[in-house]
């Protein structure tokens, strides 16, 4: 798996990929039902006062063939030395995204327990315009990555990457993605100290 296959370096690092994964894997999850998902309102949608939470729907992602390309040693040193993070006792989080729209654009750099975030675009249809949204600050829109099918964009988080969803119109074909996100958790010691701290059962310990 190549998630490394072209270099952007403005307005800020991030790099795009194409025929990510197999498709064995991107039928297993196309497949999945819209009935299995969950809609899900955040601390993030509260900040940003994003109230139409409703029109995206989540469904974590357990496939242990899955799971374990995400915590590949391999991959996780060619991420680590491609991005300069560190990983080790970290934790990932894979998540399918759909997006039924209607939907706002919501503007924002990522989170501060995000290390790296990952989307692959799935579905069947190319839709020109409809992938991530870049931005090079607040308000500026940079670039609209296309949604093609089985590519990537991948990138470090941190108060510069600047990014949002497509608007998406009432009526738009559903938007399909991989969200995978590499995260802070907290390590033992701090669980012991802290037992209010806790591992989500959708994060998988690297």
């Amino acid at each position: 798996m190549n998630l490394f296959e072209t270099k952007h370096e403005t307005p800020w690092e991030y790099y795009t990929a194409s025929d990510v994964l197999s498709s064995t894997v991107t039928g297993c999850l196309n497949v999945v039902p819209l009935s299995d998902f969950y809609t899900q309102y955040t601390e993030q949608d509260e900040i940003d006062r994003n109230y139409d939470e409703r029109n995206i729907l989540y469904h974590d992602v357990k496939d242990s063939s899955i799971v374990d390309m995400f915590t590949d040693r391999t991959l996780i040193g060619d991420i680590e030395h491609t991005l300069g993070v560190t990983l080790a006792l970290k934790g990932v989080k894979l998540t399918l995204m759909s997006i039924t729209g209607p939907r706002d654009v919501w503007i924002h750099p990522d989170s501060s327990d995000k290390i790296v975030s990952i989307i692959i675009y799935l579905g069947s249809e190319c839709m020109r315009g409809k992938g991530t949204w870049i931005y090079a600050d607040e308000r500026a829109l940079h670039t609209k990555l296309d949604h093609i099918p089985n590519t990537s964009c991948m990138f470090a988080p941190n108060t510069n990457t600047w990014h949002s969803c497509p608007e998406i119109a009432a009526g738009s074909t559903p938007r399909r993605s991989l969200m995978i996100n590499y995260v802070d958790i907290p390590n033992r010691l701090q669980m012991i100290k802290d037992p209010t701290l806790m591992i989500p059962d959708n994060v998988y310990r690297l």
